[in-house]
């Protein structure tokens, strides 16, 4: 029922986010999750698809361990970051452009969106499958970058780029990007880096804004409040 008016109320732009969402929960609750390396020790656990423009919820679901709300025509999806994708976008028209961590990206997930006519572009765990093995073995100089055309049969491209503070290269994959550089504003100098990287940023402010609206609001108030009916 919340999540269809949401979806009454707005429908996203181009661009949209998908991450975890987490809020924190002290009662009483079935699938309530503890990890003390989070602000919210004791927590609720959703995954929300959010624009990102404005950070506006658009859909989420509710983690339930070995019962997870997914949605009826996910049964015959094997993976868990695709069921959990095919979930989320049933309110939305192909076309959208999807940002997503490297908790998700999969060469399965590629082909999923793919075959819906969706764009993706997110972060890759080099542990996946299919994956080119030269971004491995990468051993960049600062703020260098290299690209590799295509994963499996998907026309993706692949981009490893050397930031200045980071140990290790930024690995991500697009279906929609481009082997495109460009000049970013940073605090107090313009830095050179691939757009693929840059657009990744700013489509997952999207739910940085939404966790951070969320952070206002707390699901175990016990605070009430009295509303007076104000008439002539």
């Amino acid at each position: 029922m919340m999540c269809s008016n949401f979806q009454k109320a707005f429908y996203p732009f181009e661009e949209v986010a998908i991450d975890e969402m987490v809020i924190g929960f002290k009662g009483r609750f079935g699938p309530l999750q503890y990890n003390p390396s989070k602000p919210e020790k004791h927590h609720i656990q959703n995954y929300g698809l959010c624009d990102s423009n404005t950070g506006y919820v658009i859909n989420f679901i509710t983690y339930y361990g070995s019962d997870p709300s997914y949605s009826d025509s996910s049964n015959s999806i094997t993976s868990h970051a695709v069921k959990i994708f095919d979930t989320l976008l049933q309110p939305l028209q192909s076309g959208h452009h999807i940002c997503a961590d490297r908790y998700y990206t999969s060469t399965d997930l590629l082909e999923y969106l793919t075959q819906k006519r969706f764009y993706y572009t997110g972060t890759v765990n080099l542990a996946r499958k299919n994956f080119p093995t030269e971004l491995k073995k990468q051993k960049l100089r600062h703020r260098e970058t290299q690209f590799y055309k295509s994963v499996g049969n998907i026309g993706a491209l692949c981009v490893a780029w050397q930031d200045k503070k980071a140990k290790k290269p930024c690995i991500m994959v697009s279906t929609k990007s481009t082997n495109r550089i460009i000049n970013v504003q940073q605090k107090r100098s313009v830095v050179e880096k691939p757009e693929m990287v840059h657009d990744y940023n700013m489509m997952m402010n999207g739910c940085d804004r939404a966790d951070q609206m969320l952070s206002y609001y707390s699901v175990h108030s016990r605070k009430s409040m009295n509303i007076r009916n104000c008439t002539d």
